[in-house]
């Protein structure tokens, strides 16, 4: 089986072929990566441009940038050699909040710090007529999400807040057409789906969300209360229409996905394939201290499986399964569906069992898949400690990136190839194979998405740059 791994670095892109044997690279990729931006950038992240390539958008300085490159590692036609810089001229734009690929082969993308404006290109790395869409007011930019919807249009969930010290916290959704203007009948400012809290010690938090089989969205959201022992109370869905409004039919417009006891936080989403979705969280239900860093210690992994109409999948417990429950801390999930029906879920313990990643392969029906065993599988030696990315191979396993160190105590990026039954490939095996082996004093911030049956592309940062 070819096993190809194609890489895509912050500041370079590369891509390498590890087939069976990770030494052979794709005539078209450079080894160890190629630089994607000539100046300083962090925090590389994909999107599928759905033609073979991707877009890669990372944090700059002074201003975030952009780039295409196709399935040959080049940039693609009509774009920048070193990509757009996204910027409205303020100097404080560097940080790209959300993106997200639109019908036309297009995206758009959120840009976040002090401005908090929109921007939307062209396949051809064109700005589209009427963008950017400056000045959009977000005190909690750092959470806003943009989603493509029906007719070309946008939509931006916006988190909001009535002071900026300890208010509860809203959520308005904005439509905005393809020339940039407001829906019409859509309020200029945006919908408002939940109005902020008058309570100063209660509001919510949104975690990233998932674009449904019909082009709607699903998004997750956690309500907490400051006052309680358990601070994160309630964990629900809220479903939007392909046009923006909300599903009011799936589970009322909020659909508890974390009943109690349920304390759900680091929500993460995959698709399962059939109109539903799997759901994974860090849980706090047997928490034995409401202080850090006594609480860390009955943190666990919980996964949960909704179907289309919004009803727990048959087999599985209303208030999620247990996939790590061991003694001390289970932390930082990730999720992909394995092509099959079932999912990959992805932690990073902390106690008796080491630190370093983990992994787990559950079945649509809520059992654990033959060949893996209960508690997950270790994908690296300890000290790979963060699970970054995982994705389906396509063919039923699953690549996995973490950032980690290498042999000499550096920081280093690894990745991790494994079938559906719990093996590695041969010439991977249980170190992982390290993407990056050059001499340097750090490379992390790996982030990966598939590339076709049997690959996938990932970029990182090596030094403050970023390669593919």
């Amino acid at each position: 089986m070819d096993m190809r791994l194609r890489r895509f670095g912050l500041l370079f892109a590369l891509a390498t072929a590890a087939t069976i044997s990770p030494s052979r690279a794709l005539a078209q990729w450079a080894l160890n990566g190629a630089q994607v931006y000539t100046t300083y950038a962090q925090y590389p992240h994909l999107i599928s441009d759905a033609s073979g390539g991707a877009y890669i958008f990372a944090d700059g300085f002074p201003s975030a940038l952009l780039t295409r490159l196709n399935s040959s590692g080049a940039v693609a036609t009509g774009w920048p050699l070193e990509g757009v810089t996204l910027s409205n001229g303020s100097g404080e734009d560097n940080r790209v909040v959300s993106a997200c690929l639109n019908a036309d082969g297009g995206i758009t993308a959120f840009v976040g710090d002090v401005g908090n404006w929109c921007a939307r290109y062209s396949a051809d790395g064109q700005v589209m007529p009427g963008w950017p869409r400056l000045q959009i007011t977000a005190t909690k930019n750092y959470a806003v999400q943009v989603f493509p919807l029906i007719a070309g249009r946008n939509l931006l969930l916006i988190p909001t807040e009535t002071d900026l010290v300890a208010s509860g916290t809203g959520l308005r959704a904005l439509s905005l057409e393809v020339d940039g203007t407001v829906t019409p009948g859509r309020p200029d400012s945006g919908r408002v789906i939940f109005p902020p809290s008058a309570a100063r010690d209660s509001g919510f938090i949104l975690y990233p969300g998932l674009r449904c089989p019909d082009g709607g969205i699903w998004l997750p959201i956690v309500k907490y209360n400051r006052n309680q022992n358990h601070a994160l109370m309630n964990s629900f869905i809220t479903r939007f229409n392909p046009d923006g409004t909300v599903d009011s039919s799936f589970g009322g417009g909020r659909y508890v996905f974390a009943p109690p006891p349920a304390d759900a936080g680091a929500v993460r989403m995959a698709p399962d394939g059939a109109g539903g979705f799997f759901c994974t969280w860090v849980d706090d239900r047997t928490g034995i201290s409401t202080h850090w860093p006594e609480s860390l210690a009955s943190l666990d992994i919980y996964l949960t499986h909704i179907t289309a109409s919004g009803q727990v999948a048959p087999g599985w417990p209303s208030a999620g399964l247990p996939v790590c429950v061991w003694p001390g801390e289970q932390n930082y999930p990730a999720i992909a569906p394995d092509a099959s029906g079932g999912a990959f879920v992805l932690w990073t313990p902390n106690g008796p069992q080491g630190n370093t990643v983990h992994a787990q392969h559950v079945l649509g029906n809520g059992t654990i898949a033959p060949g893996w065993p209960v508690n997950g599988k270790a994908m690296f030696p300890p000290f790979a400690y963060i699970p970054t990315s995982v994705v389906s191979d396509g063919l039923g396993g699953a690549f996995v990136a973490a950032d980690g160190y290498d042999a000499t105590g550096e920081g280093a990026v690894k990745a991790q190839h494994v079938n559906g039954h719990g093996d590695f490939d041969n010439s991977w095996s249980a170190p992982g194979y390290l993407l990056d082996n050059t001499t340097t004093a750090l490379r992390d911030d790996a982030s990966m998405i598939p590339a076709g049956p049997g690959s996938a592309y990932v970029t990182w940062t090596r030094d403050g740059i970023v390669y593919a």
